[in-house]
């Protein structure tokens, strides 16, 4: 598959996060990706014409946005069109614009804690997103600020208690990432049975952490490494334990180096 990661030139060699918010992010123009999305979601009018990013929009499994992109309306607007494009039966006034190809999995990835609760809170463009989202990910304290902006409250780092106050806002279905450091990251479920309560809807697993070969050197970027190994696991059809795994071993490789 292809994988881009854009960052700025000053960060050159420095930035190891996917789309960072110190660096391309803000320089990162939407219309390219609504211009591809309409036309991937015609059939493609000349079979032999070389690939370009609606031929890569078409055949991907697995479509990814974290949640700085949303800092921006029109950034915000193109995400929207993304995610519904992996998954137009979720948008009953849109139709099924892609009726001829796969569903696709979309992921998101919460980015950052600060991004909730406070000035820069982009959660009021987040949450029409919600529906759409297969995969959610965040370590622990992006987890709770989402679940107490969320909630409209508090929420106690008991780990149940911050998946239960996400889950209310998914759909069925979905799977939650939790990264917590050393600690054994959290994956839950969201069950089926939204009549009952939250906590009973989530099937959760815990997978264990290895330890690190060598002393820590750096924890930036170790987040996006364990998102990226994940979703390289869930692309080759792997179990969610192993996808862990996967991307435990990618995060594993960003933290011992400079």
């Amino acid at each position: 598959g292809v994988c881009v990661v854009l960052v700025g030139d000053e960060d050159a060699g420095k930035d190891r996060c996917l789309f960072s918010i110190q660096g391309a992010y803000k320089l990162y123009d939407p219309k390219p990706l609504q211009a591809a999305l309409e036309e991937a979601a015609r059939p493609k009018a000349d079979p032999s014409s070389s690939p370009g990013l609606a031929e890569q929009l078409r055949e991907a499994r697995i479509l990814y946005a974290t949640a700085f992109t949303l800092t921006n309306d029109n950034r915000a607007e193109a995400v929207a069109s993304f995610f519904a494009f992996g998954n137009p039966d979720r948008i009953p006034e849109q139709g099924t614009p892609v009726s001829e190809s796969k569903r696709r999995t979309v992921a998101l990835n919460l980015s950052s804690a600060g991004l909730y609760g406070g000035g820069m809170s982009v959660m009021h463009r987040l949450l029409p997103l919600l529906p759409l989202v297969d995969v959610l990910f965040g370590n622990e304290e992006e987890m709770r600020s989402f679940a107490a902006e969320l909630l409209g409250r508090d929420v106690r780092p008991e780990l149940q208690e911050i998946l239960g106050g996400v889950a209310e806002h998914l759909r069925a279905g979905a799977t939650l990432v939790v990264t917590r450091g050393a600690e054994a990251t959290a994956v839950a479920r969201v069950g089926n049975d939204a009549g009952s309560e939250c906590e009973a809807r989530l099937r959760t697993i815990q997978v264990r952490v290895p330890p690190l070969e060598a002393p820590l050197v750096n924890t930036n970027g170790a987040g996006d490494a364990f998102v990226g190994g994940f979703l390289a696991g869930l692309g080759l059809g792997l179990e969610l334990e192993s996808c862990c795994a996967m991307g435990h071993n990618a995060a594993a490789k960003v933290l011992l180096q400079a």
